[in-house]
């Protein structure tokens, strides 16, 4: 049903009479009605508590960038209308992968995955109950469509996770619901002062003492990027940052990949035009030495991806801290109250008076399946032994660099990445489907 790329319409009646109305089912999996759904999506968008990740500006650029030029992405948009209007939205793909000669998994996931740090059915609230039973019911449909169903980064506070678990388990469904990342955030006042005060003593000891001992010694400068004619140049500075910050450390940084950055740039532009873009810089002495980039939206600042350079003298007051500092401050006095670091659990964020909040993933598979099971694993393992080579063949490069081949620091770096390794591969067996990051 729609898996041969054409867009279906399917009349079902809703989970009782209560609703007092019909939900049709279309299937979307060409891009010209996806460009045709922007008008609904972007009402239901509107109309609901999700992040800019959910908005089609986002999803869109995400596919034309990093889905659609890959064969192994196929589109598969549920939407679900009630008297003519689009009251959900599921914006799925089925992605394809080779596991070994003639044997392919196929994974039902979110459109955005990988670079979206929250990912969610868009739903009329009120309905959250009788759509995800109808979407469930779809699925359950077509099966054998698909090996595994594979939705991550559901937020904490998503409005459909549990409806949309407990229908897909009534539809014979098997799987795991699982914390697989935390996303740090931090609660901002109405003022800095109050801010402040409210973080741990002695990360509010620390973050004054950086700041003073910053402006003491050098001209401070909090640099906000608030033109489209300063973005072009703004935005390519910022991504040589960010590189030059992960390369110096034997990373790859996000730019590396000629389509992410296309995808940068361009969703920059959208974003800068909705007033959704918050590209920070960090200025002493005159030379912008730290930034960010990220979303302002709905009374929150996301931290999507930062930069820094070499800070010379002025790295013992951590000025990557001091600009996130300088940028709560600004933004106490703009009505923001949620300071979002997003995915990841970095030091430097909890020492900016973030919490954990739990990001989820849901794994599910059709009945026993024991197949499917199989791939899956297969393919989590062979992806993460991938990015694991690659990252580790970067570290080693970089450590070569910095030591000689046959000195004692890379020999104690070496047993170093052994010993993690072996570490993280064993935590890969018993889980999975969770990630496992390089230290």
């Amino acid at each position: 049903m729609g898996y041969d790329g054409t867009a279906i319409a399917v009349r079902q009646t809703a989970g009782s009479a209560a609703d007092d109305a019909y939900l049709d089912v279309r299937i979307v999996s060409s891009a010209a009605d996806f460009d045709a759904l922007r008008p609904s999506w972007s009402r239901l968008h509107a109309d609901s508590d999700t992040s800019v990740f959910q908005s089609w500006e986002w999803q869109k650029t995400w596919w034309k960038h990093l889905g659609q030029p890959a064969a192994a992405h196929r589109l598969h948009i549920v939407v679900l209308t009630q008297r003519g209007d689009v009251v959900a939205i599921a914006p799925f793909v089925v992605e394809t992968i080779a596991i070994a000669p003639l044997v392919k998994l196929r994974r039902l996931t979110f459109l955005g995955a990988g670079i979206s740090d929250y990912l969610d059915l868009l739903v009329r609230k009120g309905l959250e109950s009788t759509c995800c039973e109808r979407i469930a019911a779809l699925l359950a449909e077509d099966a054998g469509a698909f090996d595994v169903l594979s939705l991550p980064d559901l937020p904490d506070g998503s409005r459909t996770r549990g409806p949309l678990v407990e229908a897909l388990r009534r539809h014979g469904f098997e799987g795991n619901v699982f914390v697989a990342e935390q996303c740090c955030r931090s609660l901002l006042k109405t003022t800095w002062n109050e801010t402040l005060d409210s973080f741990h003593g002695h990360h509010r000891r620390q973050l004054r003492w950086r700041r003073r001992g910053l402006e003491k010694r050098f001209a401070v400068e909090l640099d906000v990027c608030a033109s489209e004619e300063r973005l072009p140049d703004d935005l390519e500075e910022f991504m040589q940052m960010h590189q030059q910050r992960w390369v110096r450390v034997g990373r790859k940084g996000v730019y590396a990949d000629q389509a992410a950055a296309a995808f940068q740039r361009e969703i920059a532009g959208i974003f800068s035009r909705r007033g959704w873009l918050f590209l920070a810089f960090l200025k002493i002495d005159g030379l912008r030495v730290a930034s960010f980039c990220g979303f302002r939206h709905r009374g929150e600042l996301a931290v999507y991806l930062t930069g820094m350079r070499d800070p010379g003298e002025a790295g013992k007051f951590s000025p990557g801290i001091v600009l996130h500092a300088m940028c709560m401050e600004a933004m106490t006095g703009q009505g923001v109250r949620t300071y979002d670091f997003l995915r990841g659990v970095e030091p430097y964020k909890y020492k900016c008076g973030a919490v954990d909040v739990p990001n989820w993933a849901i794994s599910m598979f059709r009945g026993t399946a024991r197949f499917g099971r199989l791939k899956n694993v297969i393919a989590l393992l062979q992806a993460s032994l991938s990015r694991r080579i690659e990252q580790e063949m970067l570290a080693f490069r970089h450590q070569r660099m910095v030591h000689r081949l046959l000195s004692a620091a890379m020999g104690r770096y070496l047993r170093s990445r052994l010993s993690a390794t072996v570490r993280d591969g064993l935590k890969k067996l018993r889980a999975p489907e969770k990630p496992i990051t390089l230290e």
